[in-house]
């Protein structure tokens, strides 16, 4: 199903926050101008395409340089040293099941193997609950190393980490 994961593109980007909103409440809602600014910021915005070259999934990362303020972020930036922080992945309702956020994974850290990081960081909702990420990574090698309530307590994240060194 999947045709191929390539660098977003401006021309990608309503497509992305249309998934990006239908995830809502396990990524934060968006206006264009703040996904404009996410992805301004980003070390790596991937997409996987579908064979109709329609935006089946996405992935946005920033390394521990960037001027972003999400309090996740700034928790990373302040406990972990040379990080790659996973600010959201989401994948489209009817590709789930189909290796497209293990694929973004790899072709994230592909893309950014000229400057390895010591960690990819990211955090999963605990409150609401989101069970299938939470599987989906640990499975892919990441663990929970805090808990912290964001938005003035309407969410409860774990913050959770992969060691890319070992």
């Amino acid at each position: 199903m999947l045709h191929n994961i390539n660098q977003g593109l401006e021309v990608h980007l309503d497509q992305v926050l249309q998934l990006n909103e239908n995830a809502v409440p396990h990524v934060n809602s968006l206006k264009m101008r703040e996904l404009r600014k996410i992805v301004g910021e980003s070390k790596c915005f991937l997409v996987a395409l579908d064979e109709s070259d329609n935006v089946a999934a996405f992935l946005i990362t920033m390394d521990d340089t960037a001027d972003y303020q999400s309090p996740n972020y700034q928790y990373f930036l302040k406990n972990f040293r040379s990080f790659l922080y996973v600010d959201r992945i989401v994948v489209r309702d009817d590709c789930h099941g189909q290796g497209l956020g293990r694929k973004l994974y790899e072709s994230v850290t592909e893309q950014v193997s000229e400057n390895p990081f010591d960690y990819l960081t990211c955090e999963v909702n605990i409150r609401p609950p989101n069970p299938d990420s939470m599987a989906f990574h640990s499975r892919c090698g990441f663990a929970g190393v805090d808990e912290q309530d964001t938005e003035g307590g309407q969410k409860r994240v774990l913050l959770m980490a992969k060691n890319l060194k070992g």
